[in-house]
């Protein structure tokens, strides 16, 4: 029935791996989530090959406050990009989750404007879902994992059809995954005509 039934379809190549920039948005606040975070900020730049790491985290009051939140977007639009930025959850817990993670997606959704060939790191469920929905997203093409229960694949449809997406639950991997993936991601960019 299969060959039936994908009669005509074309499997998507699998994503390209190489990215000049990887985007975490960190929206579990999950302990494990914030060791990992807390790794990567920690790190020296040469393990990632990078000159700096760059976290966005808003301020509570973006959250309920239009002013403060279109203020925090347009200080996200003009960062200088760095090879990896962070999109952080405020650490303090509110009520408001499906807020934050739609002001995380408005984050991630104004750094992938530019060009510049990006993978997204997902970091919890909430804030996967609002990046993936913000981007238009109308599918992942899962084609393996990076760690055990880590998938990656490419976001089919939408404004970042093509690019490399990781998920990853909040409450899930060792410390240093974050940091070791972004690595990873970055090192396949060395020797490419991108």
């Amino acid at each position: 029935l299969a060959v039936k039934w994908g009669t005509g379809l074309v499997a998507p190549a699998e994503s390209d791996r190489t990215c000049e920039r990887v985007i975490i948005v960190a929206s579990s606040l999950h302990t494990v989530t914030r060791e990992q975070v807390q790794a990567l900020v920690d790190v020296e730049p040469p393990e990632v090959q990078a000159t700096e790491v760059t976290v966005l985290t808003p301020d509570l009051t973006a959250l309920s406050d239009e002013a403060a939140r279109s203020a925090w977007l347009e200080t996200v639009s003009s960062t200088a990009s760095t090879p990896i930025v962070i999109v952080d959850a405020p650490e303090e817990r509110t009520s408001s989750t499906d807020l934050v993670a739609d002001l995380l997606a408005g984050a991630a959704a104004t750094l992938m404007r530019d060009s510049v060939p990006t993978s997204l790191m997902l970091l919890g469920g909430e804030g996967a879902r609002a990046v993936l929905n913000r981007l238009g997203a109308v599918s992942l093409h899962i084609h393996s994992t990076v760690r055990e229960g880590m998938p990656i694949g490419a976001i089919e449809g939408g404004r970042a059809h093509g690019a490399t997406v990781i998920t990853k639950a909040g409450g899930f991997g060792r410390r240093s995954d974050v940091l070791e993936i972004a690595a990873e991601l970055l090192h396949n960019n060395e020797g490419s005509t991108q």
